[in-house]
């Protein structure tokens, strides 16, 4: 393996450095990524708590149609509609209302199920071994 050398007075990395490097800084980077969504999680949570207890406390005192002032606009109680998601299962349910032949609602299932596009590509996967496990497969560079 080529060593890191000088090119025209800068100093150039063998492709076995760079790589090393870059597993450093994607392991840097996700451990960075967990805590940020780890706080990201709890602070969803808050937020939805505070929003039931705005909520039902301007419910119950006729303030749910005010608008209320705060120093970058307003805040304003309103009906949100969720919907479910479009499951396989779901898609099945409303065909056997439509269509009165089970197998073929079961056929067209299949076939959405056999025929949906699907994108593959490379990825990383991070294990965190516990304490106890520290060493790492043979087959790591």
């Amino acid at each position: 393996m080529t060593e890191t050398y000088e090119k025209s007075g800068a100093i150039v990395k063998s492709r076995k450095e760079q790589f090393i490097e870059n597993v450093k800084r994607w392991t840097a980077i996700d451990t960075k990524l967990r805590v940020v969504n780890e706080n990201t999680r709890k602070l969803r949570d808050m937020k939805h708590d505070l929003t039931s207890e705005i909520c039902d406390y301007m419910s119950k005192n006729d303030l749910a149609n005010n608008t209320i002032c705060i120093s970058d606009g307003d805040l304003k109680v309103y009906d949100k509609k969720e919907y479910a998601p479009l499951t396989f299962t779901y898609v099945q349910n409303c065909l056997n209302e439509m269509v009165t032949n089970k197998e073929d609602v079961a056929k067209m299932i299949d076939y959405m199920k056999e025929h949906r596009q699907v994108k593959t590509s490379k990825d990383i996967r991070r294990r965190i071994r516990d304490l106890e496990n520290q060493n790492c497969p043979a087959n790591s560079p």
